[in-house]
């Protein structure tokens, strides 16, 4: 094997020597080689550093909120002076731990509290200088950088950050546009709810989750501006999503308009019709949706047949019986549930 070395040694000396350029490559190849291996070492480094950086977090995390939530019970006057806290956070754990751990520890703890409270942990965030690190993070190139910034901005649920927010609604990346929507959706605030529903109405429906999530957010004092948008909007997927969260509000008011849709040419608003006047409980929609039992659509009449247990309760099971003998599993299975009482 040491023979064979040797050779090859002894062939690649003499091939470096009426080669020069061989050599000048060689050496290039060499060093790359080095920078690959000591980057990986490197990334190896970084990521073993942050496993056990987790591990011992994990056994912080616990006595850092706590300290948190005793300094502000033991001193909920001083902290209309923030600047008597800050040294305190220095102070007590923030040599030792990360900007970024402690800034999640801050936001989760403020998230138990509301109203004035909340208030309180909002100032103590803007005062470490999170908000404004936050804020300077909207204004990336990358959208996996903005994204978490516009999360923890809606966690934080601040009124500073409405103007960034209402930019940000019109961001390029869809994912990061429906956040900021959202985090707007929690605060209150003149006009918000024309400006986020004009602009979730231009955002390709990829997300219902969060569509949802935005327009349940702007709550049971809104219908009116749902149910005016409902009808303003030519998208059937937009109108059946604010169908949806009308019912999940359970906004009586909205029943006579949800009456005239339920014959929709469209089956999804149909069906989200039908679904929300069971959520209402609407017994003057009764005897339309016992009709739409026989709806050439099975999607339908799945939902029909949860609304009539909704709304008739026992009395319904008879309907209930018949619908189990449906040609469509979805129907089936939705009356099976009803009569186990699933809904």
């Amino acid at each position: 094997m040491g023979g064979m070395g040797h050779q090859i040694g002894i062939y690649l000396s003499a091939l470096f020597a009426r080669q020069p350029i061989a050599m000048v490559v060689a050496s290039i190849i060499s060093i790359q080689l080095v920078i690959i291996v000591s980057l990986l070492g490197l990334v190896g480094f970084q990521r073993v550093r942050r496993l056990f950086s987790r591990i011992r977090n994990k056994q912080r995390e616990e006595r850092i909120r706590r300290i948190l939530i005793d300094y502000y019970f033991e001193n909920v006057d001083k902290f209309q002076s923030p600047g008597t806290v800050v040294p305190l956070i220095k102070r007590k754990f923030g040599f030792w731990e990360s900007r970024g751990f402690i800034r999640r520890i801050l936001l989760q703890t403020s998230s138990r509290f509301s109203g004035r409270d909340h208030e309180v942990f909002s100032r103590l965030y803007r005062e470490l200088g999170y908000l404004a690190e936050d804020l300077r993070q909207t204004k990336s190139w990358f959208w996996w950088k903005r994204l978490p910034a516009v999360i923890r901005l809606e966690s934080l649920a601040t009124y500073d950050a409405i103007p960034r927010l209402e930019q940000l609604i019109e961001d390029d990346h869809d994912i990061v546009a429906l956040a900021a929507m959202r985090a707007l959706s929690r605060l209150q605030y003149p006009n918000k709810i024309k400006n986020i529903l004009d602009a979730l109405s231009r955002r390709a429906p990829t997300r219902r989750d969060v569509f949802m999530s935005i327009l349940s957010n702007l709550g049971y004092d809104n219908s009116d501006e749902i149910l005016k948008y409902l009808f303003d909007c030519y998208d059937p997927y937009i109108a059946s999503l604010c169908i949806r969260t009308l019912g999940d509000l359970k906004v009586e008011r909205a029943e006579d308009y949800l009456l005239g849709l339920i014959k929709s040419s469209n089956d999804l608003v149909a069906a989200e019709s039908i679904k929300a006047l069971g959520r209402i409980r609407s017994q003057k929609s009764l005897q339309l949706i016992q009709f739409q039992l026989q709806h050439p659509v099975a999607e339908v009449r799945a939902e029909a047949v949860e609304a009539v247990a909704r709304i008739m309760g026992k009395s319904g099971d008879t309907l209930l019986t018949t619908a189990m003998e449906d040609p469509d599993y979805r129907v089936r299975r939705s009356a099976y549930y009803a009569m186990k009482g699933g809904f």
